[in-house]
């Protein structure tokens, strides 16, 4: 049926999330019949800037523009922000105690509302959304997980010893689900981690500040429970662990991307578009993780050439635009939609080849 609506109405460009299964299955459908299917994706680092992808991977990015002076500046200014910590992700947060739910509870009531609007406009749909008793059992596991959390309080010391790090993702979440899939069990994920972790390190592993209460009590546990594992409370000065970090590991968090700029080695477990920097490296199975881990922790860190690291940002520039593509509580601003319109008439005036199936696709004018 998509195939057939797609010819129909002779629908040149797709463009869609990569959260649900009909937005999958169109991207199949797309690249079987050679449509051009693409999905706006935001660049993390530099800020409020999105391009496209071709597949459901966050891998690469499709070409839009050559890579020029101004965009290589811009690189130059990026880097040194964030080196600065002038600029940091994007980043929500959950609620860390009880006086934040009692200050959510507007925002929440809202939310719900248009929950209830969805449900009687979309009557009997639970495929593609989630329903409102789903959104009210979630809201309560997760206060019932906040009060487990104060009450065990299960987060080790720091120490003194080196450490891997490893941050753990907000679950459920198309980053790990679906662009990491083959990854997205993450108490088996530490634990092949932990057994290839050097005796001689630690394995650290925190919490995402917007899934403080996401996780209940016993996955805590569980965790603490893997030889050589200790959990890090979720509001530690990410960037002060990461300095001393001798390696990071994550399935695909910005916080590798973040060493990349730093010249941290660090792992990711699905294809990112920042395993192009120097130091950071996609690790296909735990099976390579070992030798992997011994390698990046026996790199030299050869000081001061940061020009890989400038041309992998101003390319990053040259293959995004400014603005933003979905805003939660706003409706996109004049610009941010003007932007779209020129984005999306760029694509429709490139011609597309297609490499091998699967691969992304690049444009040329």
């Amino acid at each position: 049926m998509v195939g057939q609506f797609l010819e129909q109405q002779d629908i040149r460009v797709i463009s869609s999330g990569r959260d649900t299964a009909l937005q999958m299955i169109t991207m199949l459908v797309c690249r079987r019949n050679g449509r051009l299917w693409v999905v706006p994706t935001r660049t993390r680092l530099p800020r409020d800037r999105y391009g496209f992808m071709t597949t459901h991977e966050c891998s690469t990015y499709v070409r839009l523009h050559e890579v020029t002076e101004a965009h290589r500046s811009a690189a130059r200014q990026c880097l040194e922000d964030f080196r600065g910590r002038r600029l940091v992700p994007a980043a929500r947060f959950s609620a860390r105690g009880f006086g934040d739910v009692l200050r959510r509870v507007p925002m929440h009531l809202r939310l719900f509302g248009w929950a209830l609007a969805d449900a009687v406009y979309d009557r009997g749909n639970a495929f593609s959304r989630y329903t409102l008793p789903d959104l009210v059992r979630m809201w309560l596991r997760r206060r019932r997980n906040l009060i487990g959390l104060k009450v065990t309080r299960p987060y080790d010391a720091i120490g003194t010893r080196p450490y891997l790090l490893y941050a753990l993702h907000t679950q459920p979440e198309s980053s790990i689900d679906v662009a990491g899939s083959f990854f997205a069990d993450q108490l088996a994920l530490v634990g092949q981690i932990a057994r290839a972790t050097p005796v001689t390190h630690d394995l650290f592993v925190k919490a995402h500040p917007s899934d403080i209460d996401g996780k209940p009590g016993s996955f805590y546990r569980a965790l603490r429970r893997i030889p050589g594992v200790r959990l890090i409370h979720p509001l530690v000065d990410s960037r002060e662990l990461l300095s001393r970090a001798s390696l990071v590991l994550t399935v695909t968090g910005t916080i590798a991307y973040e060493a990349g700029l730093l010249g941290i080695p660090a792992v990711t477990f699905a294809p990112l578009y920042f395993n192009a920097l120097p130091s950071v490296r996609h690790c296909d199975s735990p099976r390579e993780l070992p030798a992997l881990i011994n390698s990046l922790l026996q790199m030299p860190r050869p000081p001061g050439d940061d020009r890989p690291i400038i041309d992998f940002l101003a390319q990053l520039y040259a293959d995004s635009v400014p603005g933003e593509f979905n805003r939660i509580e706003v409706p996109l601003t004049h610009e941010d939609l003007g932007t779209l319109c020129s984005v999306y008439e760029h694509l429709l005036s490139m011609r597309f080849d297609a490499m091998e199936e699967g691969d992304a696709l690049v444009g040329r004018r």
